[in-house]
């Protein structure tokens, strides 16, 4: 008896978990916008009705989909930094590779590929909280109040930072590889904006 009450769950499990898997890999493999629920159903053989049981639209399941990655990056950026010292810029950055490793493809779907979805400004918001971090950092080492030239190339050099990080791990290149020229490239972005601070103190 409680076999037989059990296998419908069972069932219902199943479908549910194919349609996850299928609409991430077309998601990853076609982005966002070229995703339909209708495409999702036909790839995994089953009804467009049986979707709608369990995810009310496209954007319920991309949510469902982003949401361990989001989770982890707010939790990462939305951290306030205390010392701005290397050690913790270095936390930071190997922060950022561990949810690469653990979440590649759909980080780079949610920052590269997400137009007309609710994620579509997500790579922005991480390049403005990064140039909030940074102007708070100058404001630790630099006695000057930042001005609107200076505002305008901390927001260009974190759009390059952050552009340049994913540049870096698209690269079809191995984790070890991908892992020492992300930490030479940030080490290069920091210190030239370390120098760049000195030079405005003096």
């Amino acid at each position: 008896m409680n076999g037989d009450s059990l296998m419908p769950q069972v069932l219902k499990d199943e479908v549910r978990d194919k349609i996850i898997r299928t609409a991430e890999r077309l998601f990853v493999g076609l982005g966002y916008e070229k995703v339909s629920m209708a495409l999702i159903a036909r790839e995994a053989g089953v009804a467009v009705g049986n979707i709608y049981r369990y995810f009310s639209g496209k954007d319920v399941l991309y949510r469902y989909l982003a949401k361990p990655v989001t989770d982890k990056l707010t939790e990462l950026f939305n951290k306030p930094m205390t010392s701005y010292d290397n050690d913790e810029i270095g936390e930071k950055i190997m922060g950022f590779i561990k949810i690469y490793e653990t979440e590649r493809e759909l980080l780079l779907l949610l920052l590269e590929n997400s137009r007309n979805s609710d994620f579509h400004n997500l790579k922005e918001d991480i390049i403005n909280g990064l140039a909030d971090a940074i102007i708070a950092w100058r404001d630790n080492v630099v006695a000057i109040p930042v001005n609107r030239p200076d505002q305008s190339f901390i927001r260009a050099f974190a759009s390059s930072y952050v552009n340049g990080v994913i540049s870096i791990l698209a690269e079809k290149k191995d984790d070890e590889t991908k892992k020492a020229g992300l930490l030479k490239f940030s080490r290069f972005m920091r210190d030239s904006l370390r120098r760049e601070f000195m030079t405005t103190e003096g």
